[in-house]
């Protein structure tokens, strides 16, 4: 009896801290991020595939629209694993913040790109909406005085 008591309280236990274990621990400073990624830049992307390299998730086109550092290219892959890694959708404009792996432009996890289009679920509620454009203002110019030093 005490060993199954044990067993079940084991296991319940065991349960609830995987259950209660953050998801994503990932907290962005963008001036050290600025500092840290080789690239820096916004873009479109205009077309997302599976990645041809096992190693990636995602392959993006994307259409540079502003360079902050760096040399950005029209080619962008994403990690497989890992949170806070940009979902690459089509139509979507982000400031990516990249580094190269082997000389391919990488989106690694814990990765502090920040999307220039709100989430639907900003978009139905004007306070998180409010905070949101506040929020990304904030590091837009952030990064733009960043990039003039």
């Amino acid at each position: 009896m005490f060993q199954k008591l044990t067993i079940s309280l084991v296991f319940i236990f065991g349960v609830f801290q995987t259950v209660n274990k953050p998801l994503c621990t990932c907290v962005f400073n963008y001036q050290k991020a600025f500092k840290h990624y080789t690239t820096v830049f916004s873009a479109k992307i205009t077309s997302v595939k599976d990645a041809t390299n096992q190693n990636y998730n995602k392959e993006a086109i994307l259409e540079i629209i502003k360079t902050y550092k760096g040399e950005p290219e029209t080619i962008i892959l994403s990690t497989i694993k890992g949170c806070s890694t940009p979902l690459l959708k089509p139509n979507k404009e982000w400031l990516f913040f990249t580094s190269k792996e082997n000389g391919i432009q990488v989106l690694e996890s814990c990765n502090p790109s920040i999307k220039l289009s709100p989430n639907k679920y900003e978009l139905k509620n004007s306070d998180k909406l409010k905070k949101w454009q506040q929020k990304t203002d904030k590091n837009i110019k952030l990064i733009d005085s960043l990039s003039l030093l």
